[in-house]
């Protein structure tokens, strides 16, 4: 099987479920139960018009996205690792403790 193929049957396997036509269909047919059939289709229409953008938005866009979202969560690392380390200062007592001595010293020694 061609390398291509491979991808579009995986892509259909992956979305099938996702998107899940049969539960979809009965539920569009039960909420257009009182559209007629030209206001049908253009909900149909409508509906495909804003999946499909969607999906290219997602397609084009989705790495950059991504690339935020990944420094954003690198950032709120950082300072989360930044605020436990505070907290570990603040309330260790040998460090504490070195402070307090280090800075009775400074005073002895001005």
């Amino acid at each position: 099987m061609s390398e291509w193929l491979t991808s579009i049957l995986a892509t259909f396997a992956g979305l099938f479920p996702i998107v899940n036509p049969f539960s979809t269909a009965a539920l569009f047919l039960a909420i257009t139960a009182n559209l007629t059939g030209a206001e049908r289709k253009r909900q149909v229409l409508l509906a495909c018009c804003f999946a499909t953008g969607v999906l290219l938005v997602c397609l084009f866009g989705g790495s950059l996205l991504l690339a935020i979202a990944v420094g954003f969560l690198l950032v709120c690392i950082g300072v989360q690792f930044v605020g436990i380390a505070v907290i570990e200062v603040a309330t260790d007592p040998r460090i504490l403790g070195a402070i307090a001595d280090a800075l009775h010293q400074r005073t002895l020694g001005e």
